[in-house]
């Protein structure tokens, strides 16, 4: 995973500080949180919400700000939108699509079922894994942009 890299990469592209990134792109957290420099270091056990922030900021994929090295070329490319919201939505149709079971999925991917049968679910707040979305995306055969982005075939 790539992660680390890229937003450094991206906060220096724009010559900020760790802090001034921070008030750039996570200004609701407090200034004293320094969650750049938490991210540039692997200190958080779920950055899943903070990496949504950014690649949406960024217009860039969610799959490219973890899984491969960004350039300057990729900055200016459009995604759409995504927020954790749309994940329940989106594991229900795919699993419904693929005719899986929570039970299929648990195995598959060595998530536990209970977790499996909680992602199902709407919650308010999730804490998602990246390794789970990452082994959710593969079995589904989809992106994590499609796994956190909303539903376009349904309306």
């Amino acid at each position: 995973m790539y992660f680390k890299e890229n937003i450094k990469f991206l906060r220096e592209l724009l010559q900020m500080s760790q802090k001034a990134f921070d008030k750039l792109i996570f200004p609701f957290y407090a200034e004293d949180t320094f969650v750049t420099y938490k991210l540039e270091n692997g200190k958080y056990r779920n950055p899943l919400p903070f990496l949504i922030t950014i690649a949406n900021h960024f217009h860039i994929s969610l799959d490219k700000l973890i899984f491969t090295l960004i350039t300057e070329d990729d900055i200016d490319k459009i995604f759409p939108m995504r927020k954790l919201d749309y994940f329940y939505l989106n594991f229900n149709r795919l699993k419904k699509y693929k005719n899986l079971t929570f039970n299929d999925i648990a195995q598959q991917t060595g998530i536990s079922i209970y977790t499996i049968i909680n992602y199902s679910r709407s919650y308010k707040y999730y804490f998602i894994k990246l390794d789970n979305l990452y082994s959710i995306s593969r079995i589904f055969g989809s992106s994590l942009d499609d796994l956190l982005s909303r539903d376009t075939t349904s309306n």
